[in-house]
């Protein structure tokens, strides 16, 4: 009488595919603009290396649930 929830990483609906997908992408692009000021200085400096951390770990994190969807 054990009952299973679904994980929405492991097992994600096409709305939360969709949703998921948008907002990273949103984040990481208003990520690079506010910290970088893109339009003014060049965003590739040493000193933007979390920057860019944090923007693949949440790249990855959208791939893995576009394969987990792509998968069931």
């Amino acid at each position: 009488m054990t009952k299973e929830s679904s994980n929405w990483m492991k097992d994600p609906t096409t709305i939360q595919l969709i949703l998921f997908t948008l907002f990273s992408s949103f984040g990481i692009v208003l990520l690079i603009l506010v910290v970088t000021d893109l339009f003014t200085e060049n965003p590739f400096k040493k000193q933007n290396l979390l920057l860019f951390f944090l923007a693949l770990a949440s790249a990855i994190a959208t791939i893995k649930l576009h394969i987990n969807y792509w998968k069931k």
